[in-house]
């Protein structure tokens, strides 16, 4: 849906001959489109990040399942780092809040 709207919203850029509501569509598009793209690439983030813990360390118990918002918050590099190299042991204690 998200793309729909994105589409949508380029089309009317990209028109010609703009009118009032299509500007107006336009600017209300565009914070809203940004605000659930980003909601969505959180959740995506998220996902991704139990998806490994579960495979890594064969499920996931109430403690790694608290890790996993602070370790959406790391830079992408740092976060593939900490997964591949950290134990469950040490996830816990660098990144339990």
């Amino acid at each position: 849906m998200l793309e729909l709207l994105a589409n949508w919203r380029k089309n009317l850029e990209l028109r010609n001959n703009k009118n009032q509501d299509d500007q107006e569509a336009i600017m209300n598009l565009s914070p809203a489109y940004l605000q659930d793209r980003q909601q969505w690439q959180l959740s995506a983030k998220l996902q991704l990040i139990e998806n490994l813990l579960k495979v890594r360390f064969q499920g996931l118990d109430d403690d790694l399942k608290q890790v996993i918002p602070v370790l959406a918050e790391l830079p992408d590099e740092e976060l593939s780092s900490v997964l591949l190299t950290l134990n469950k042991e040490q996830l816990l204690i660098r990144f339990n809040p």
